[in-house]
């Protein structure tokens, strides 16, 4: 029986090593956060810029201040990669941006509104964990709409848009992201006439947006 004891004894002092190191290697491994996948989201931030004119009689149409409030969609794909780079690509709709009533000499009051937007964007970002610091440029179309208060007459036209911008995301979780964006947006010019005169308008402008994303 003393023999049994012993033996017993000694594979216990033998096992508890085994199970220790066993504890140990099977602890739980850091997992590396991914990128790739569907998002979509909600942009909402701050606008300034100026109208871009080219006046079509000798009168002056001085250049417009433009800014104010602005709220937008966002859904998109990335794809993460082995080495850390991400690329996506992203599709934006605008759904709100500030009426602006812009004054210019000869022609007097002008209102101004975006009716709609669509514009894509590419995307290029290195991911450190949790963070992505990215790049993007893009193209769409914007339709706007002008009223010349002296003549009542209202035009609408559809602009090419171009974009280009820099953010950083960061995952508070595996599914919400956060963001801070930086965008620079310019428009092709488009003819808007009034009651005197006439000229071709564009736009150019930044924009800085917060974003709120959930990841699918």
């Amino acid at each position: 029986m003393k023999r049994i004891v012993a033996v017993l004894a000694l594979m216990s002092v033998f096992a508890l090593p085994a199970a220790a190191a066993d504890v140990y290697y099977k602890a739980p491994v850091y997992k590396k956060y991914n990128w790739t996948g569907w998002y979509a989201g909600v942009d909402a931030g701050y606008f300034d810029g100026k109208t871009v004119n080219t006046p079509l009689t000798a009168g002056i149409f001085p250049n417009a201040d433009l800014s104010g409030g602005y709220v937008g969609l966002n859904v998109g794909y990335r794809w993460h990669m082995a080495n850390d780079w991400v690329y996506g690509l992203q599709l934006n709709a605008p759904i709100y941006a500030k009426k602006q009533r812009p004054v210019v000499a000869i022609a007097g009051q002008q209102n101004g509104e975006l009716n709609w937007a669509l514009y894509g964007t590419g995307q290029i970002g290195k991911a450190y964990g949790r963070w992505l610091p990215y790049v993007e440029a893009g193209l769409g179309v914007a339709d706007a709409e002008g009223l010349d208060q002296n003549s009542g007459i209202t035009t609408s036209n559809t602009h090419f848009m171009y974009t280009l911008g820099l953010g950083v995301n960061y995952a508070l979780t595996d599914r919400i992201t956060t963001g801070l964006k930086y965008q620079y947006i310019g428009t092709s010019k488009e003819r808007y006439p009034s009651g005197v005169s006439a000229a071709d308008w564009g736009f150019e402008m930044s924009l800085i947006t917060f974003n709120l994303g959930y990841r699918f």
